[in-house]
């Protein structure tokens, strides 16, 4: 008993004769991936924000850390630079000492000095 009037729907008739399952069951497979795929994006999108928040607080701490180290070291230089005495300060009070344990004037010594360097 075919349908003379619409040909085209005899043809959709025996194409789900045919493959009407297949079809039903490739779309139920495709469904089903269509879902996981949802499913493992928004997974992929809560950790993503949870690595970012992790990131962001360690990357925080890491500052606080480097401040903290940086701060300590520069007081570490400052109490160096305050307790170290220049060198040439040092060589000055070493000649006035040695002048003093010769019994000589510092101010004696450094004229002597000038005038030998003018004259020679």
């Amino acid at each position: 008993m075919t349908d003379k009037k619409n040909p085209g729907q005899n043809i959709d008739q025996i194409r789900d004769l045919i493959f009407g399952e297949q079809i039903q069951k490739y779309d139920k497979q495709f469904s089903e991936i269509a879902k996981d795929n949802k499913k493992l994006n928004e997974l992929i999108e809560e950790v993503s924000q949870q690595l970012k928040i992790e990131l962001e607080q360690k990357i925080s701490a890491v500052k606080k850390d480097v401040q903290k180290i940086q701060s300590t070291l520069q007081k570490e230089i400052d109490e160096l630079q305050s307790d170290k005495v220049d060198r040439l300060q040092m060589a000055n009070l070493l000649i006035e000492l040695g002048m003093r344990l010769k019994g000589e004037n510092v101010l004696d010594s450094i004229t002597s000095e000038g005038e030998q360097s003018n004259n020679g």
